[in-house]
């Protein structure tokens, strides 16, 4: 589909584009550096309406009559901003509380997401004039509008390049004019807005750069279809034989599967592009991409498996949440385009086009309701952790009462005071010990400090299968919950019996106490130390070079002396040398 050029002067449209961008890097210089209150909830208000409103106006000015894109853009802009408004306000959280920094990570990658969905809509919109939204137009817009701002991006990175070498070259004469003026924040936030806008003005206006640059991504897209068409086929070839053990041992097997739906999606889009071209591919690569196709609702069966193996054990939380709607987002893709070949078999790209619409709008208005009450992620990690409490699920030694508080607003303090008023659990007496804890602290760290980080049969399993020299060593609760906190990970591989982990107590600094270090199996030639007395963390011990570079058997060797008892304190080859106040080591 070929673009058809804006009915504009060039002059002009670059000059709105780029006053657009003036004012936005104007706006920002004013939050930033004039009001300095970004931190607040109507400050992050205004960033996103001054992110989201003059990048809409820019990528759509000239699509329709400038009143309507600048209404369209206005409102895209207050709606996100209220969005951010309604969800802060809901949340409510403690005074005492970091203020919004994990809902705002949430909101700002899910709403990115959305915006993404829904500009094209509202290109399409302005384009046609109507409420029709032509496939072929969603997805050139959802196209360009990604290399458009890529193209700008770069055009902004190269300007400030020639102004990096512009200062350098004065610098060397003495002059400090030109650096001072370029490093003034109101030059950097309004010269970098202006010339945003004017490189997605350079880049919309030219007949050119933007389709040519799509025809390669899409070129190189198609590909990469029947190899990734290809791996997923051979990946469900192995699985009988390898069992699917190894794949949750990953820890990493929802988003890796996650990941490849995504990327034959968008590899099967860029082969059928907007439907309106002639079906010219290779019959053998046909065959590879329908039978992919055909098969990916396994990968959709296996992610969201493994996604409720995670919250069967652990729990929901706001990631996990989100985690399952885009589990099934990808699901909802393959399963329409697994049916599409399955119905009308090699001939079902006109599905997948009349399809991907309305995926795209159901997704989009997922991404709108998580931040109201209808699918708020915040509120239904509180009801489920409460229930998984109540029921037994989780064991009041391991619940994470202060998360309830400090990581989940209102509603998990809702359930603070639910729990406060319930009296019939059987460790109801340790529920109100730790309420009151929870109560009386500061932070989410005061708390944190002092629970466990593995789940309570893995933290029993690890302790027990640890190794402690000398023996009769004793490994007190709080050097435990320091080993919990900077060396789960190799403790969760010794629970599950994958490697060995071992204490070893010494006098290292000969003042009557033990410091300890701690050794995994796994860890080649790493050792880590521990001072009680100076309430130090686990710190790497730095091996002595003898010369020869370390070796797998040096490694080996390392555990093996530990295990048969081979160590001792050694006196220094060298003493440290004082001079007036400073110590220097040799």
């Amino acid at each position: 589909m070929n673009d058809q050029p804006f009915e504009r002067t060039n002059r002009f449209f670059r000059w709105v584009l780029a006053c657009a961008g003036l004012a936005q890097g104007l706006g920002y210089y004013l939050l930033f550096e004039v009001a300095d209150d970004s931190d607040s909830t109507l400050a992050i208000a205004l960033m996103v309406f001054l992110l989201v409103a003059p990048l809409s106006f820019q990528l759509s000015f000239g699509l329709g009559s400038a009143l309507r894109t600048a209404i369209a853009s206005v409102g895209f802009g207050a709606v996100s901003s209220l969005l951010w408004l309604w969800l802060d306000a809901r949340l409510d959280w403690a005074p005492a509380s970091p203020p919004f920094r994990d809902h705002l990570f949430l909101f700002a990658w899910t709403m990115t997401g959305g915006a993404y969905i829904i500009l094209p809509f509202i290109q399409t919109w302005l384009s046609e004039g109507g409420w029709r939204f032509p496939y072929p137009q969603l997805f050139r817009f959802s196209w360009n509008n990604i290399l458009v701002a890529a193209i700008a991006g770069v055009f902004l990175g190269t300007f400030w390049l020639v102004l990096l070498l512009w200062w350098s070259l004065f610098e060397l004469v003495g002059v400090s004019f030109f650096y001072d003026l370029f490093s003034d924040a109101l030059f950097a936030w309004v010269f970098s807005g202006g010339v945003l806008g004017l490189g997605i003005a350079i880049a919309r206006e030219n007949e050119r750069i933007v389709p040519t640059f799509r025809r390669v991504v899409l070129t190189l897209f198609q590909i990469l279809a029947p190899v990734l068409a290809v791996a997923a086929l051979l990946f469900l070839l192995f699985l009988p034989f390898t069992g699917l053990d190894p794949l949750w041992e990953t820890k990493r097997a929802t988003p890796i599967l996650v990941a490849l739906m995504f990327a034959v999606v968008l590899a099967v889009n860029a082969v059928i592009q907007d439907g309106t071209l002639e079906e010219r591919e290779n019959p053998v690569i046909a065959w590879l991409i329908a039978t992919a196709l055909l098969l990916l609702p396994v990968y959709a069966g296996l992610a969201f498996y493994s996604t409720w193996l995670r919250i069967d054990q652990y729990g929901v939380t706001p990631d996990r949440y989100i985690a399952r709607l885009v589990v099934l987002a990808a699901s909802a893709h393959v399963i329409v385009y697994a049916v599409a070949v399955a119905v009308r078999r090699l001939a079902w790209r006109d599905w997948v086009c009349r399809a991907n619409p309305y995926l795209a709008a159901a997704v989009a208005a997922v991404v709108l309701l998580l931040q109201t009450p209808v699918l708020d992620p915040y509120r239904a990690t509180a009801t489920d952790q409460f229930a998984r409490l109540m029921d037994g699920r989780t064991d009041v030694g391991a619940f994470d009462f202060a998360f309830l508080k400090f990581k989940l607003g209102e509603p998990g303090r809702a359930v603070l005071a639910a729990l406060k008023e319930t009296k019939d659990h059987p460790d109801q007496a340790q529920i109100d010990a730790a309420l009151d804890r929870v109560r009386d602290a500061d932070s989410y760290y005061e708390i944190a400090r002092n629970q466990p980080r593995l789940p309570l049969d893995d933290a029993k399993r690890a302790r027990q299968s640890l190794i402690v020299k000398p023996a009769g060593t004793d490994v007190s609760d709080t050097l435990w919950r320091s080993l919990e906190r900077q060396h789960q990970y190799q403790l969760e591989r010794c629970a599950e019996g994958k490697a060995e982990c071992g204490v070893l107590g010494l006098d290292v600094d000969r003042d009557g106490g033990l410091e300890f270090v701690f050794l995994n199996s796994e860890q080649k030639y790493n050792a880590y130390i521990h001072d009680p007395d100076n309430k130090q963390a686990f710190s790497w011990l730095s091996p002595i070079r003898t010369g020869a570079d370390v070796t797998e058997k040096d490694a080996r060797d390392l555990w093996k002396a530990f295990v048969a008892g081979d160590y001792e304190v050694v006196e220094p080859t060298h003493f440290d040398i004082r001079l007036g106040n400073q110590v220097f080591s040799y």
